[in-house]
């Protein structure tokens, strides 16, 4: 890592302690280089945006803060997998507390992973506190076809584990029933 091609050629045809220090030198500057912190970006920062310049789109799609509601049996998020489904609450931290998830029941986490694909053929729908339409609970309840509402930010604390919710995939709503 140390020669260029001519230079490893030449070592071959003939060693020398000349080029054993040519290596060590470039050994010595590679390690100094790579202690070094990069800056964070190249030039003079970007300007700010104007105060009256409009949200970004992309950010919207992807989840910011959770619309907050008086009602505190209302959650908003947003709405990333169509339909509407009322059923048993199941509240998973973890992928063993979700493999417990019955058929029928809404499984309600802070997110899912791909390690988390079996629990989606049971679950009737998906509440996560955490994502927007294109994270990964989205896509896979669209390709389940179960409606899903994701970045709640507190779905996980403020539903309790087998309460009875609706789940409103459209409107992005989880509505908790009381009893």
């Amino acid at each position: 890592f140390h020669l260029r091609l001519a230079e490893l050629g030449q070592l071959a045809a003939e060693p020398s302690g000349a080029m054993l220090e040519t290596i060590e030198e470039r050994k010595a500057d590679l390690e100094a280089w790579a202690a070094l912190a990069p800056p964070l970006m190249m030039g003079p920062p970007p300007p700010r945006p104007p105060a009256d310049a409009p949200p970004n789109p992309i950010a919207l799609m992807l989840g910011g803060p959770a619309e907050k509601t008086d009602d505190p049996l209302l959650l908003k998020g947003k709405g990333a997998s169509a339909g509407v489904v009322t059923g048993r609450a199941r509240v998973a931290f973890s992928l063993e507390e979700a493999e417990a998830l019955q058929a029928g029941e809404i499984l309600v986490c802070p997110f899912t992973a791909p390690s988390w694909m079996p629990v989606f053929t049971t679950a009737a729908a998906i509440v996560t506190n955490q994502g927007g339409v294109l994270s990964h609970a989205a896509i896979e309840a669209r390709e389940y076809g179960i409606p899903c509402v994701t970045g709640t930010e507190s779905g996980t604390r403020r539903i309790p584990d087998g309460a009875t919710v609706t789940v409103d995939g459209i409107e992005g709503t989880v509505r908790i029933h009381e009893g």
